[in-house]
């Protein structure tokens, strides 16, 4: 993934793992814009994120610019990479 961009948090839903929390999961729903097109994507995020990406939070994003869709919070800040 080598474009970045801001994205909102739309949804954040916690998916606990039913045998052990170490294993539970935070589904985040984002808008972003890229190519001039609102693109709507999705990521999960391990442990439980909900109080770290309350609905309408802005994030940082990295995605292929040929299919927007693939794209992931950048969770560590670091450059989308090349």
């Amino acid at each position: 993934m080598t474009a970045s961009a801001t994205g909102s948090v739309t949804r954040v839903e916690l998916d606990p793992d039913e045998e052990s929390s170490s294993l539970d999961e935070t589904d985040i729903d984002y808008v972003f814009t890229a190519n001039g097109r609102q693109v709507k994507a999705s990521t999960s995020l391990p442990g439980d994120r909900v109080k770290d990406y309350p609905v309408g939070r802005q994030v940082a994003l990295c995605y292929q610019p040929d299919e927007p869709s693939t794209s992931r919070i950048n969770t560590d800040g670091g450059s989308c990479g090349g």
